[in-house]
């Protein structure tokens, strides 16, 4: 080995050693959620027989894993091929067409029922569909406890946005369970998309491009399908969207419009889950710190923005359903539920545990690679970072004590920017995609989840 290969083992130590330390404390509370989680399981009422996660550990290797399989390598090969720049259109397209068909293949390789399964389950949304009363009566009975006792632990758990969607998809003859379930793949790859189009307004370049393959091979992907939070991560990222490109636009027409967009998107998010109100941390954050934006322009898009959350909740206060009330109501259940026999303590840092496993290794590495690329690209760290404050808000909560890999499915989308700190060297982006992709094929064939 020559004196310059020698000189230049340091350097490459001190550009893997923070990613390691990273990988290591992320290990170490994922092993520790998993340890502590076996005695807890112990108890039926907690409803976790795979303590941190949902469901249970059932190794169950099949050759329908294969598409997805197929899938993965052909990411990891398509990434950076080709010297020709495409349109970002096309890019963009490919996306979500890869990030569905990576959903939906993952769901499959445990049964065509199984894809519908969390549709047609009777605890579901759409099997309650035809014992619920017309929607106008519904919004008005849906915040009432003595009517709610009788509902299915999705309908106590939740406001009623997704049941009104689902009775809108109905009465355009789209009800059966396959259609509810091609809403959820739909939306796992519009989520994708989404988060890129987020880096390509925020960091201008190639950083996009990074976070691209990222977005499609996302360990979380496993939870998206068939969900329905993966809509809810699909409402709430096409509104950040919607908030950056108002304080890009080239005219206050433009910027008007698109903040008043991303207010009627972050306020329908509110009425599909009361989880999203800690969400609307990361437009906020945005808003007030993106650089390179006069503040006028700030307080115009703040407000506007405001003003379409104001006029989603007065219309649905208008139709018979009071946000606030119908949050009492699921408080009152959530804490006579699974809750009440899950100790917080433990889901404090078993939740911190769940972000690192459905955010997947490369994002946990991608950490300790921020501080080496003071690039424009740098700036994408403002979405991570409200992700994570938003979900130690509702960690600190005790209102997400389990089940967060599906409830946290709309912060974990904006974790994925962090992996810009890869920069332009393809065989480490292509090394951690492997990773990525190995994660989300070991959990899909060893966790047998109801979702």
């Amino acid at each position: 080995m020559s004196p310059g290969t020698w000189s230049t083992v340091p350097v490459r130590w001190r550009a893997l050693r923070a990613p390691l330390v990273c990988l290591v404390g992320a290990s170490a509370f994922v092993g520790w959620a998993v340890d502590r989680g076996a005695a807890i399981r112990v108890n039926p009422d907690v409803k976790l027989q795979a303590a941190p996660l949902v469901g249970q550990w059932d190794w169950a290797p099949t050759w329908r894993i294969v598409p997805a399989l197929m899938i993965a390598i052909g990411v990891i090969v398509w990434t950076g091929r080709g010297r020709k720049e495409r349109p970002s259109g096309v890019i963009l397209f490919t996306v979500g067409l890869l990030a569905s068909a990576w959903t939906v293949a993952l769901a499959w390789s445990q049964g065509t029922a199984v894809m519908i399964d969390p549709v047609t389950h009777p605890t579901e949304y759409w099997a309650q569909l035809p014992k619920l009363p017309p929607a106008g009566r519904m919004l008005h009975v849906w915040s009432d406890p003595l009517w709610m006792r009788n509902q299915p632990v999705h309908l106590k758990g939740h406001p009623p946005g997704y049941v009104l969607l689902l009775k809108v998809l109905g009465h355009l003859g789209l009800n059966s369970p396959w259609a509810v379930a091609t809403l959820s793949w739909v939306a796992a790859g519009s989520a994708a998309v989404a988060v890129t189009m987020c880096v390509h307004i925020v960091a201008p370049g190639r950083s996009w491009r990074v976070v691209a393959p990222f977005a499609v091979l996302a360990p979380y992907a496993v939870w998206m399908g068939t969900s329905a939070d993966a809509v809810f991560a699909g409402v709430g990222a096409g509104s950040v969207v919607a908030v950056l490109a108002a304080l890009r636009a080239t005219s206050m027409r433009r910027s008007a419009v698109w903040s008043t967009v991303s207010g009627l998107g972050l306020g329908a998010s509110l009425f599909l889950s009361y989880g999203t109100v800690t969400f609307g941390l990361v437009p906020a954050a945005i808003i007030l710190a993106l650089p390179g934006v006069a503040w006028r322009r700030r307080m115009s898009v703040g407000l506007l923005a405001g003003a379409g959350v104001v006029a989603v909740v007065s219309a649905f206060a208008w139709s018979g359903f009071w946000w606030f009330d119908g949050l009492e109501t699921t408080r009152l259940f959530y804490w006579k539920g699974s809750a009440k026999f899950r100790p917080w303590g433990y889901f404090f840092v078993a939740n911190l545990a769940v972000i690192a496993i459905a955010s997947g290794p490369a994002v946990v590495a991608a950490l300790g690679h921020q501080r080496r690329n003071a690039t424009p690209a740098s700036r994408v760290w403002l979405m991570p970072a409200a992700a994570a404050v938003a979900m130690l808000v509702a960690d600190v909560s005790q209102l997400s004590k389990g089940e967060t890999e599906r409830i946290w499915l709309p912060f974990f989308v904006f974790l994925v920017p962090l992996v810009t700190g890869f920069g332009d060297d393809m065989r480490r982006r292509r090394l951690w995609l492997c990773f990525q992709a190995a994660t989300a094929l070991v959990l899909q064939t060893a966790l047998l989840s109801k979702w």
